[in-house]
């Protein structure tokens, strides 16, 4: 079977094909996970060692490397980055492939572990029918469905992200199995429907990798034993949120002080006077 890997080889069209885990689930291939890492730069260049030695590098980049550069999309209430119900689990972006004349649109669906992509390749210079989401893209579209969710969903270009990608594939069992290590994440401020080339930016994770090892089904005894190598704590980064932050881009609503209230004095023989407070309960708001 020949084996398409998430770079810039897209998704595999062919039933005959192994996909990369989360765009082989519409394919029958099972549910797909996805555990991150966050990891330094010398734990980093341990485990590329150990996959260069079990894995084979993604045929797509120079010994499996190469650069990714997306645009993450939100809406003007920054709903994504706030997970308003609706918008927690599921991100939209357009990426290249290091220099690449071609984009893909992507959907991005995260439940815990679980993860879900659909994606469609188009020319770069096509991105620009999706700034005018109230004009139809031309019929038969292949980028159609992307243009459908930013009119309903009020979505537009908010940051770009660009980082090296080394990516290492294989087979456990029967479906593919996947590891990246993202190094050098660096981001800007994007609000423009194309994706600019970047050198420069705000370093996201300084002195810091990401580390994501992607299956089907259950974890594959081979990443039983790397995880023999790495932290026992799954990291959550991510590096669209980091780039929201250190850019600037959503600044929290201002705290509301409440109102002091004063505490109710109650007469006694005993005492002379005793302050009632309620107690906050673990379950309550303010215990949470």
């Amino acid at each position: 079977m020949k084996l398409s890997v998430d770079g810039a080889g897209g998704a595999a069209e062919s039933s005959g094909e192994l996909l990369s885990p989360g765009l082989g689930v519409a394919n029958g291939l099972g549910a797909a996970f996805e555990l991150k890492f966050q990891l330094e730069l010398q734990e980093a260049n341990r485990i590329e060692a150990w996959a260069r030695q079990h894995l084979t590098p993604d045929p797509h980049g120079d010994g499996g490397r190469y650069r990714i550069t997306s645009v993450y999309c939100d809406t003007p209430n920054f709903d994504v980055f706030q997970r308003t119900p609706g918008f927690r689990r599921t991100k939209f972006r357009f990426r290249r492939y290091d220099s690449s004349p071609k984009a893909f649109l992507e959907r991005k669906t995260k439940r815990g572990d679980r993860v879900r992509k659909r994606r469609s390749e188009i020319a770069a210079e096509e991105l620009a029918l999706l700034s005018t989401a109230d004009a139809p893209p031309p019929a038969g579209w292949v980028g159609d469905w992307f243009h459908q969710r930013v009119r309903d969903r009020r979505l537009q270009p908010t940051c770009c992200v660009t980082y090296e990608r080394a990516a290492f594939f294989g087979v456990g069992g029967s479906t593919p199995i996947r590891l990246t290590i993202d190094r050098d994440v660096l981001g800007v401020a994007n609000s423009a429907w194309n994706i600019p080339r970047l050198d420069s930016g705000h370093d996201l994770l300084p002195g810091q990798v990401v580390l994501e090892l992607k299956f089907h089904l259950q974890l594959p005894e081979l990443f039983r034993e790397l995880l023999a190598l790495l932290p026992g704590q799954l990291s959550r980064a991510s590096k669209y949120r980091r780039c929201v932050e250190l850019c600037g881009l959503w600044t929290p609503p201002p705290v509301v002080d409440s109102p002091a209230i004063e505490p109710l004095t109650v007469e006694s023989p005993a005492i002379e006077s005793t302050i009632i407070e309620s107690p906050v309960s673990a379950g309550s708001p303010e215990g949470a």
